[in-house]
């Protein structure tokens, strides 16, 4: 399964794990099904690909690549309402390359998806992006323990 695959080398990416990667990034490229599945995860492999090409020291590429994903979507998907989970690396990468006005264009878009979801991992992306952005890093931890002093946890 193309989606399965392409989560599994994202995961890899994150992890520093390049060979692994490549080759779930192969097996996504070679598979066939066409599943409900597969298709709302088509955006993975895309994702992974650009993540292990900066690895690879193409940090340029792989920051066109997320935006023109981010802005245009991917396959049947809009962008910023997928690829929200994006945010942090685009975050970094705009940064890197001294976009301070898309970084705060993505930094915005985690906080509206934070706001209209309420979900943790999108609460959790917004103080990340803000952190960056800030380069405060315990920005993240410090929105993390205020959300769970308002939730009673």
């Amino acid at each position: 399964m193309p989606g399965t695959a392409g989560g599994a080398a994202l995961i890899s990416v994150h992890r520093g794990r390049q060979s692994d990667a490549e080759a779930h990034l192969t097996a996504a490229a070679a598979a066939t099904d066409s599943s409900t599945f597969t298709w709302f995860y088509e955006y993975l492999p895309l994702c992974a690909d650009a993540l292990a090409e900066e690895a690879r020291g193409h940090s340029e590429r792989a920051y066109a690549r997320l935006t023109a994903a981010f802005d245009r979507g991917v396959g049947h998907l809009p962008g910023q309402l997928i690829l929200g989970f994006l945010t942090p690396d685009l975050v970094r990468l705009a940064l890197t390359h001294n976009d301070t006005t898309n970084a705060r264009r993505y930094a915005e878009a985690a906080r509206r998806r934070a706001d209209h979801s309420g979900t943790p991992y999108h609460l959790g992306d917004a103080p990340r992006c803000q952190g960056r952005l800030g380069r405060d890093p315990g920005c993240c931890w410090k929105q993390r323990a205020a959300t769970t002093r308002r939730r009673g946890r």
